[in-house]
């Protein structure tokens, strides 16, 4: 688990990190509303959604102005994406968490999690591994992830859960198994196994080839499929 966490903290949380940063930037663009949204809500976990789905919930938070709201925290924020969009079609937990996480992102003051874990897809195969439970809900306290993440910030364990999904629940590090940095294309990566990268086009921006093709599209295991879980 300490190589693991090693391993997200000296590389593979930049393409997290890089998503959420490409949104905030492109909001200081001043686009209008309805682009600023369609933004917030597909990003590379929802490339297989319909069309038609992504388009009804852009809709649906312009129409309730969720631009324009203030929130006292992540919860009340993910509460309301949840009451807006949770209805749609294809429209499952991952999307509502991502949508929710990118809009509090380029919120001023700015909105995260910090009370609560998100799990979907990855983040809750993970969770149930760490955890040693199969009884978890979409959200669960940050402080039963505190004896193995200390006070990383909650989105940063999601990530976590997420991209290390494998390693978690398939043996954990074993000997003979390549870590990420042995696989990845990025140039931190190749900088952690003594490389030159390869070019500048494989910079810490791009997505994991663990996790995606080199369009930042998902694979099938980690994009959304439209469930969701109770409370």
């Amino acid at each position: 688990m300490q190589e693991l966490l090693s391993l997200y903290y000296q590389c593979c949380y930049q393409g997290h990190w890089r998503e959420l940063n490409e949104v905030l930037k492109y909001s200081l663009t001043r686009p209008s509303q309805q682009t600023l949204l369609q933004k917030c809500v597909k990003g590379g976990h929802q490339y297989c959604i319909a069309n038609a789905s992504i388009s009804q919930a852009v809709i649906n938070l312009q129409n309730a102005g969720i631009l324009t709201k203030k929130y006292a925290d992540f919860e009340a924020l993910y509460d309301d994406v949840r009451k807006i969009i949770g209805n749609i079609s294809g429209i499952g937990d991952l999307t509502i968490y991502d949508t929710a996480l990118r809009i509090g992102f380029i919120m001023f003051p700015i909105v995260l999690p910090q009370n609560y874990v998100y799990l979907a897809r990855g983040a809750m195969r993970g969770a149930k591994k760490i955890l040693g439970t199969n009884k978890l809900k979409y959200r669960e306290q940050a402080s039963v992830f505190s004896p193995y993440f200390g006070n990383l910030s909650s989105h940063f364990v999601e990530d976590f859960l997420c991209i290390m999904e494998d390693f978690l629940c398939k043996g954990g590090v074993v000997a003979g198994k390549p870590l990420p940095p042995a696989i990845c294309q990025c140039n931190c990566a190749t900088e952690l196994r003594g490389q030159q990268p390869v070019s500048s086009s494989q910079n810490c921006s791009c997505f994991c080839s663990r996790l995606s093709n080199e369009k930042g599209e998902y694979k099938e295991e980690y994009i959304d499929n439209g469930e969701q879980i109770n409370n």
